[in-house]
């Protein structure tokens, strides 16, 4: 599979910068992390200005490459029928598909030759090239690897995939990327020495970096904290008098923030979000588990909320918005481990309407947003519906905040009945850290190539036991045993394949779990490890940035905030996913994922 960042219609004249690149380190078949330190560390440069009719093509790929950058030019509307674009070499019955020619948007049509294939130019359209579902052999320059031994190639590679993208189509504005500052990630920041630090946080938010403009804090402790706690350990404390920070707040979060800030990204957006009041405030008197608020700390509960931002903002730290409170379902399923508050949307809508809502609007923050939900896709729309029947409640919300772990379960529908439904708010995905891979054409090929069964995927039983037995997980539920998993591939296309269809169905922004865990995926104090797109190993003062990383940045690097999806039409059923954006310089960026 491939992973593709299409960057056109860059208008003046400059030069094209060179990007460091990234030092490799394999983990087995398709298993590759970018190695990082104290003295070196792989860039991306934005794009540099380019004369009109030229683009930049940015390639990640199952074979190794990272953020790999080539120009092309774009050619007339038509060229003259038989010109010979390259010759193709055969090898162990294999032909190659040659990378300049796909650069050249051509259409394909092939004459049989035993050991090569002579590729004529049919037509010149915007963007076309061969394709094939099932490209578990991947060339270095990630294209499929074809069967020749026929001396005939089936009808996709003919035809090619021709791309319509129509730019007066607009649909949403993006908000943009990013990860979060949990107490976990500054530990394993801070567990690295000073220079590799910099690196780290430079590789997320400098402009030689992603470029994230999202940040996501806990409100207090949450799961990936060493321990809980709360602002307020006092019990019966309705008026909070003895409401304070902790010094998580002031080593981990707030000095991280204020770096990566430093870095390039003085905009940087921030999303405030709690995971439990304080016990006392709480039916069963615990940080997690079956428990709801009481009643009489409503208010407290939405003036804690205030109070906390009233402190960052003495820090020098604004908050963009604060969401309703992180999974609220968890609090009513029995068996949760970690930190949570219990709501149904009713008890919720009440307490909107009359507490937070009113809190945050006669604030000194009534200019920060308030996002809904903070939950997964199955609570759309209905749990959303529910909070926004009461107009008051609905007069407060600005958008709703969705989660990502069981999009594989739930159809990508429920975002547009959502948007449909409430068109004047913001969809923003707000949590992430990978999802099991489905019984999916793209699962069977990762399973081929991973576990070194090539020549399984073309049977019916062969995918019966795909799904049954050896079905790729990646780490987020509690019966997957392989938290991290350096290097997976697997894992970095489930997060292609979530941005892209959340994207194409309204949502506004896209925010990974921890910037950064250790080897284990921690720490953790409920022992809810899980991967992430930045591994460090403080024991060798490195850091891997996994596959994850970079199909982050595919988007956050090259959609800014303000752009505007547009439409993108796929002329045939080829496997390729896209998702166009017209940015506020007016470039066209096309993301492909294969």
């Amino acid at each position: 599979m491939l992973v593709l960042a299409f960057v056109v219609a860059l208008l003046t004249e400059g030069a094209v910068i060179s990007d460091v690149p990234c030092v490799p380190r394999s983990y087995g078949p398709t298993r590759m992390v970018c190695v990082c330190n104290s003295t070196y560390c792989d860039t991306v440069d934005r794009p540099a200005p380019l004369p009109k009719g030229r683009f930049l093509w940015y390639t990640s790929n199952r074979g190794g490459l990272r953020f790999h950058k080539t120009t092309g030019s774009f050619l007339p509307t038509l060229a003259p029928r038989g010109t010979l674009v390259r010759c193709s070499v055969a090898t162990r019955g294999y032909v190659r598909a040659d990378i300049p020619a796909l650069l050249l948007g051509l259409s394909y049509e092939r004459r049989a030759v035993r050991h090569c294939s002579i590729v004529k130019v049919k037509k010149i359209s915007l963007f076309e090239f061969p394709v094939h579902r099932n490209n578990a052999n991947v060339s270095k320059v990630a294209l499929p690897m074809m069967p020749c031994a026929s001396r005939k190639l089936p009808d996709w590679f003919y035809l090619g995939a021709r791309l319509h993208v129509s730019r007066s189509d607009e649909y949403q504005a993006v908000v943009g990327f990013g990860g979060a500052f949990t107490d976990s990630a500054g530990i394993n920041v801070l567990s690295l020495s000073p220079q590799a630090q910099d690196n780290l946080l430079r590789s997320y938010f400098s402009p030689e970096g992603l470029e994230f403009n999202i940040g996501r804090v806990p409100i207090a402790g949450c799961d990936f904290s060493t321990h809980t706690y709360s602002y307020d350990n006092v019990s019966g404390d309705g008026a909070l008098r003895h409401f304070k920070l902790t010094k998580e707040d002031f080593t981990y979060k707030i000095p991280l923030i204020k770096r990566a800030q430093d870095f390039g990204n003085k905009s940087l957006l921030l999303l405030a979000g709690a995971w439990s009041p304080p016990p006392w405030m709480k039916t069963n008197n615990d940080y997690s588990g079956f428990g709801f608020l009481k009643e009489e700390y409503y208010q407290t509960w939405a003036d804690y909320h205030i109070r906390f931002l009233d402190a960052y903002k003495k820090e020098g730290l604004k908050f963009w918005a604060v969401s309703t409170g992180n999974e609220p379902a968890n609090g009513i399923i029995p068996v949760n481990r970690f930190n949570s508050l219990g709501w149904t949307p009713y008890t919720q809508r009440t307490w909107i309407a009359e507490n937070l809502g009113p809190a945050l609007r006669d604030s000194q923050h009534k200019k920060t947003k308030l996002l809904a939900l903070d939950d997964q896709r199955f609570m759309l729309p209905w749990w959303v519906n529910i909070v926004m029947s009461d107009e008051k409640a609905a007069s407060f919300i600005d958008g709703v905040a969705v989660h990502w772990y069981w999009d594989g379960l739930f159809p990508v529908s429920l975002l547009d009945y959502t948007h449909d439904s409430h068109p004047d708010k913001l969809l923003l995905a707000t949590e992430a850290c990978a999802a099991v891979e489905l019984n999916t054409t793209s699962a069977l090929a990762n399973y081929a190539t991973e576990a070194g069964h090539e020549n399984k995927v073309s049977s019916e039983i062969d995918m019966a036991q795909i799904v049954t037995f050896d079905c790729p997980l990646s780490g987020d539920k509690p019966w997957e045993f392989t938290k991290v998993d350096l290097g997976s591939w697997t894992r970095g296309e489930a997060y292609m394949d979530d941005i892209i269809q959340d994207m194409n169905h309204w949502v506004s922004g896209w925010v990974d779990w921890n910037l950064a865990l250790d080897l284990t995926g921690g720490p953790n104090w409920a022992r809810n490890f899980v991967d992430a797109a930045v591994i460090v190993n403080a024991t060798a003062d490195e850091f891997y940035k996994q596959p994850m990383f970079y199909a982050l940045g595919h988007f956050s690097k090259f959609v800014p905030e303000g752009s505007v999806r547009v439409r993108v039409d796929l002329s045939a059923n080829t496997g390729i996913q896209a998702v166009a954006f017209r940015t506020p310089s007016d470039c066209l960026v096309i993301v492909f994922y294969n």
